[in-house]
């Protein structure tokens, strides 16, 4: 069954219900997210100069908010929101998953959430920490 993604402008869904994030690469190696058609931030490079490239969807946080109040009808709170500096180098805000409050310089990962919609069910982007390292 094909996963449907709740904004396929930013993501696709693969089979096991995991983003695949796809920035582009400018000749001079820097990347950007998500793919837009002006070109590359870094140096104006755009069309045959820029490559697709699929993101690790790998990063650390560099800060969060909490939302604990939500005008949207069927938007559960509280939530927490975040800046992730992913591993390829552009900076990203995402939802943190569920229950998954996140502190500064934590790894996280992303991943996806079913949600209704209409008669459908699509796939919501979320980042999940991941196991934290021992520090010594």
């Amino acid at each position: 069954m094909t996963k449907i993604s709740a904004d396929p402008r930013l993501y696709e869904v693969n089979e096991d219900g995991l983003p695949v994030l796809t920035g582009i690469r400018d000749s001079g190696g820097f990347i950007s997210y998500p793919v837009q058609d002006a070109g590359s931030l870094s140096n104006g490079d755009h069309g045959p100069d820029l490559t697709p490239v699929t993101l690790s969807g790998r990063g650390q946080i560099t800060a969060t908010a909490t939302v604990r109040l939500h005008p949207g009808p069927g938007i559960e709170t509280p939530f927490t929101v975040a800046s992730i500096l992913l591993e390829e180098g552009p900076l990203v805000r995402g939802i943190l998953d569920a229950d998954d409050r996140g502190c500064i310089g934590d790894t996280v990962v992303a991943t996806t959430t079913a949600v209704p919609r209409g008669e459908d069910e699509v796939y919501e982007l979320r980042f999940r920490t991941t196991e934290k390292e021992s520090k010594s």
